[in-house]
């Protein structure tokens, strides 16, 4: 799996702040149910998800999220990276 991440981080501990995670998997069913119950899991509140069907097989996801903490997308992040068929990770 390859990780990607673009991270700034000025905010108060007490902000949310926004964020977004583009993911490549292998096209299974019930992969978006996997990358949500990861994200729900951490505690990451999922504003907008996009999907993409590629001609290779793979999808490519774009999903919007709120969240509190670095500590708290980098464990959603370790989730993600669990899942079966998830090929790359970013972080926006």
């Amino acid at each position: 799996i390859r990780i990607i991440r673009h991270i700034r981080w000025n905010v108060p501990k007490s902000s949310l702040f926004d964020t977004s995670l583009r993911f490549v998997s292998v096209d299974k069913k019930g992969i978006l149910v996997d990358i949500t119950r990861a994200l729900l899991n951490a505690d990451v509140d999922l504003r907008q998800t996009r999907s993409d069907r590629q001609p290779d097989g793979t999808i490519r996801f774009k999903i919007d999220a709120q969240c509190s903490s670095a500590k708290q997308i980098e464990e959603a992040i370790d989730q993600l990276k669990d899942i079966e068929g998830i090929i790359e990770i970013e972080r926006k």
